[in-house]
């Protein structure tokens, strides 16, 4: 009989563990997640203006250089204030669109890191139409070759077959590239441009009829046009159809880029750590969200009494331990990029000479 009593005053103390770790990691939780509920509602607050912004990017901003962007979005942005709606302060196109991780990542293949060049890039792989790039520089050819890597399929204007080269692109769901276009397009290239889909009789295959060919169509399939003319002249049949994105290069571009390459040069630690940065505050991020929904479920799913539930105990434990690690990294990393950003900026006297 004493030791049946020794076993319940062993396991009320286990319980009296559990509940005392469980209101600790809950108290914890409750208040990243009021932090996170109250972000998240501000955001939905903001997110007409936002998307009204983007829309009007996207819809016009991608023949037009830096300039005249700059000068578009700050008279959209008047008249959406004038209107009352709510919009993100200091309204970032890029930050909206993909965030600062993305951004990194694709300059890590060859993408340019000025503004202007971001934003190019999200035109290209978000717009509804296929790109059709100004690229006399070839820095977006550059960038999508090493962003697709050995699945490019590239078709190029002078060869016969390049037709067959974008039909196998279609059919097996592969990237294709047709570089250095004029300002003449093939006319068998319009069912492709717009994306003429059909469905077949039975409902299960999508094709696309291309001369007097029904061509699979692959929902992977991507499309890339770019020119290599400066100023090409394209009649609105033809702009209408397609995303026209300016890659050219500018002052203020080529100042950009110019900066990252004497900061890369002169600061090479330096560089190499502002790209880190971007992408480990992204993953403790991602990781922070993956604990909550961890623990949410686990909360959703046991059907056990909480204090008895020791996998719920050892998740609320580890997501307290890991949260609290990943705020820290995250206060460093901020203080780091602000203190490389301040480096950086001491460069751009060089760049604006160059």
């Amino acid at each position: 009989e004493m030791e049946q009593f020794q076993k319940i005053v062993k396991e009320l103390q286990d319980k009296i563990e559990r509940g005392e770790r469980m209101i600790s990691g809950l108290s914890g939780e409750k208040m990243r997640w009021e932090k996170s509920i109250a972000e998240k509602k501000e955001q939905i607050h903001r997110v007409v203006g936002d998307c009204l912004v983007s829309a009007a990017f996207m819809s016009y901003c991608g023949p037009f250089t830096t300039n005249y962007r700059n000068d578009m979005v700050v008279s959209w942005i008047e008249r959406v204030k004038e209107y009352e709606i709510p919009l993100t302060e200091n309204f970032e196109f890029t930050n909206f669109m993909v965030g600062p991780a993305k951004l990194t990542d694709w300059s890590l293949k060859k993408l340019p890191t000025d503004q202007f060049s971001g934003e190019n890039a999200v035109m290209v792989m978000k717009g509804d139409r296929w790109p059709l790039i100004i690229d006399p520089q070839n820095q977006a050819q550059n960038w999508i070759r090493e962003l697709e890597g050995k699945r490019l399929i590239v078709a190029k204007k002078m060869a016969r077959n390049y037709l067959n080269d974008i039909k196998k692109g279609m059919k097996y769901g592969r990237p294709v590239l047709l570089p250095d276009l004029g300002e003449e397009i093939d006319p068998d290239l319009e069912p492709i441009l717009t994306k003429q889909v059909q469905k077949s009789s039975t409902g299960g295959r999508q094709y696309i009829k291309v001369g007097r060919e029904e061509i699979d169509f692959n929902p992977n399939f991507k499309f890339y046009i770019t020119t290599n003319l400066g100023n090409p002249v394209y009649p609105p049949e033809v702009t209408t159809k397609v995303t026209l994105v300016n890659f050219e290069v500018k002052e203020d571009g080529l100042e950009e880029q110019l900066l990252d390459i004497v900061f890369a040069n002169e600061e090479p630690t330096y560089e190499k750590s502002k790209k880190d940065l971007v992408l480990k505050i992204a993953e403790n991020e991602a990781t922070l969200i993956e604990l909550q929904d961890r623990i949410l479920e686990l909360l959703k799913e046991s059907n056990v009494p909480l204090l008895d539930d020791v996998e719920l105990m050892n998740a609320l434990q580890e997501s307290k331990d890991t949260a609290d690690d990943i705020q820290q990294k995250l206060e460093y990393s901020r203080q780091n990029m602000k203190k490389i950003n301040d480096t950086r900026e001491k460069y751009r006297v060089c760049a604006k000479q160059a």
